[in-house]
């Protein structure tokens, strides 16, 4: 089978078991503003990506036809006009041609061609391609690309396009993908990949490409002391402007912890994150219930917004599905009196309309330290 372009592709078929819609979304324990599958396994969000031809947010996520459990992993698929309210649209990343799982990874918006999978008739907003790991003998990244705004996808003939097999470690996963700006490229600019190092010994990892398929080692990511290597899965790294003059960046391991800092390109041409400030527990992390946080590659408003996995680990008569995503957070840096940063999460502005017409304020009251009121004597909302 070929695209559009004549270039060859592979597919896999899947078949599951799913629901009719009116039978989910109304059942027992089924949360009502937090997306989850109609059915079956969920956990990692991946590919987080908008589409300003459609006006569509994308969120995939990990996915299993195993009720409780991971196994078998694909990307389900949901889009959303306004991060609140989704549309399921099935299996985007199905299993590879061998059975091959999917694991986690991201995506982007290739808006300058530079992989040349697109023509003049994909409008620039809508160019998107997605990068994932397959887990074999060794942990590699693939990519994959859409030409109908991302609903259905194209397997990269030439995957793998990076294999642990060459990067020094086993655990290598979970690439999330960046646009770095940069004047002395062709294109205005490079692909930057940090990718997870988890196990003892494994480490982040910075990656350039000029193209998504060929990629060059930069540097290892270590924490403020500049000799003990970052681990985690499920990384991210993302930019967050303080003020017109300032701005940092800032590792998150899995959404269980955070690192501020700044990333450098040095005299040899390579990438650097330098850490200038200890590690610091993520804010809303909750012992593995709230994981695998990522934020979205780009938002009209440019600001950075991310989704976590929540964990519910429950398997009880009656339920079909397991795990729903967090709401969608919009993050922030506060710098303290210390001089150090720390961030905030706050729920996105769209999350306002799940509110009613009714509001309830509480009767003034004056609390002395350490004393309490009981809850019926006031109303709150």
């Amino acid at each position: 089978m070929s695209d559009p372009a004549g270039r060859k592709t592979s597919h896999f078929i899947s078949l599951w078991r799913t629901l009719p819609d009116d039978e989910v979304y109304t059942d027992t324990y089924r949360p009502q503003y937090h997306f989850s599958p109609k059915m079956n396994y969920m956990n990692d969000p991946n590919g987080l990506v908008y589409n300003a031809t459609t006006g569509e947010y994308h969120l995939f996520f990990q996915y299993s036809p195993q009720l409780t459990s991971m196994g078998n992993q694909v990307w389900g698929h949901a889009v959303s006009k306004d991060l609140v309210n989704w549309k399921e649209i099935g299996i985007a990343i199905d299993r590879e041609a061998d059975g091959g799982k999917i694991y986690s990874g991201s995506a982007v918006i290739d808006y300058k061609n530079t992989t040349g999978f697109f023509d003049e008739s994909i409008p620039p907003a809508s160019r998107m391609v997605i990068i994932y790991t397959v887990p074999r003998s060794s942990e590699t990244q693939n990519i994959a690309y859409s030409l109908d705004n991302g609903y259905t996808w194209i397997k990269y003939e030439g995957n793998p396009v990076l294999s642990s097999a060459v990067s020094g470690v086993k655990t290598f996963r979970d690439p999330k993908v960046y646009w770095i700006d940069d004047p002395a490229e062709a294109n205005g600019g490079i692909w930057l990949a940090v990718i997870a190092g988890q196990l003892e010994g494994d480490k982040a990892q910075l990656y350039t490409s000029r193209d998504l398929k060929t990629w060059t080692f930069n540097s290892i990511i270590y924490q403020q002391d500049g000799k003990t290597e970052v681990r985690s899965e499920c990384p991210d790294l993302f930019r967050i402007k303080i003020s017109d003059t300032e701005t940092k960046w800032v590792y998150s391991g899995a959404g269980k912890f955070y690192i501020v800092g700044d990333l450098e390109k040095q005299s040899d041409g390579k990438y650097y994150f330098k850490a200038t400030q200890a590690q610091k527990e993520y804010p809303v992390y909750s012992n593995g219930r709230y994981y695998a946080t990522q934020s979205y590659f780009n938002t009209p408003s440019g600001d950075t917004v991310t989704f976590s996995w929540c964990n519910d680990g429950a398997s009880v008569s009656g339920k079909t599905w397991v795990g729903c995503q967090s709401l969608p957070y919009l993050v922030s840096l506060v710098k303290d009196s210390d001089g150090s940063y720390y961030m905030t999460n706050t729920p996105v502005s769209s999350v306002s309309s799940l509110r009613g017409e009714t509001k309830h304020t509480a009767a003034d009251k004056t609390l002395e330290s350490g004393s309490s009121i009981s809850i019926e004597s006031m109303t709150v909302y």
